[in-house]
């Protein structure tokens, strides 16, 4: 059976976002794996590329598990202001690197972006499917 080239890259596309999912389901149970709550105060906000608009990085300080007082740089963009208290999540070999949020609402966020990555990779594989199988008739309009 030959698939016609616009249904094999619509398949193609599904899987890719299957994968997107996945992966970004592992990339951030890595984090959350050996990730500690804690709470930091803003001391510091960075803005990207010298703008003054909505994508800002916080720099927090917290006291780790250990006892230290740490700084560290969110990398997500998150609008806060210094001396804003916030929840953060931190990893205990890099404490430098923290996430803003809890642990609960970092693993929601995570079912969260790889259900949807998955679940629309699944709809356009299915529709490229359906396509090809004739389920589903679709041709441009043509002008008479």
């Amino acid at each position: 059976m030959r698939m016609a080239t616009g249904h094999l890259v619509t398949v193609l596309s599904g899987l890719a976002f299957v994968g997107a999912g996945l992966y970004a389901y592992t990339h951030m149970g890595r984090f959350l794996g050996t990730a500690r709550e804690a709470t930091g105060a803003v001391v510091e906000v960075i803005y990207e590329d010298n703008t003054r608009k909505t994508r800002m990085h916080p720099i927090l300080r917290y006291t780790a598990d250990d006892g230290r007082e740490v700084q560290g740089t969110s990398r997500q963009h998150y609008n806060a202001e210094v001396g804003q208290t916030l929840a953060l999540l931190y990893d205990p070999a890099d404490p430098s690197h923290v996430e803003i949020g809890t642990l609960a609402s970092q693993q929601r966020a995570r079912w969260i972006l790889a259900a949807v990555c998955i679940g629309f990779g699944v709809a356009i594989g299915l529709i490229g499917v359906a396509l090809e199988l004739g389920f589903l008739n679709w041709r441009p309009a043509v002008k008479r």
